[in-house]
């Protein structure tokens, strides 16, 4: 009768098998969770945004394009003298060309490399989608 006291190669061949299916579900996991934290954190950003552009709106002023670090209104409004388009966090940008809708009070941010549509921001609802 043999004793067996070690692994045998398939033995070993699955557990490192096993081990890398379960690492590769982390990973992803951990990408998602990233993908949505840079979303959510985009989406904060511009409710200070859409809070300045019906300032402006409401002091008939003109809501200028989105392009990162320039004024929200123009002219400058007395209470909105420090509001700028911010510069978004990496791998969002304002749409190429972009341009603020006065019509709808809207404009979209570019997810760049993410698999997900560009952010559609609203002042009606006040949110970016």
């Amino acid at each position: 009768m043999l004793n067996k006291k070690a692994f045998t190669l398939i033995e070993l061949l699955i557990i490192i098998a096993i081990i890398g299916i379960l690492a590769s579900a982390i990973l992803i996991g951990i990408s998602q969770s990233r993908k949505n934290a840079r979303i959510n954190g985009a989406k904060t950003s511009m409710k200070s945004v859409l809070t300045a552009i019906i300032a402006c709106k409401d002091g008939s002023g003109a809501v200028a394009n989105p392009i990162a670090g320039n004024d929200i209104c123009n002219p400058v409004s007395a209470g909105l003298a420090n509001a700028k388009w911010p510069v978004l966090l990496y791998g969002y940008t304002y749409v190429a060309g972009g341009i603020y809708n006065s019509t709808s009070c809207s404009f979209e941010i570019s997810t760049n490399n993410d698999t997900a549509s560009n952010l559609s921001c609203g002042c009606i609802s006040q949110s970016c989608k």
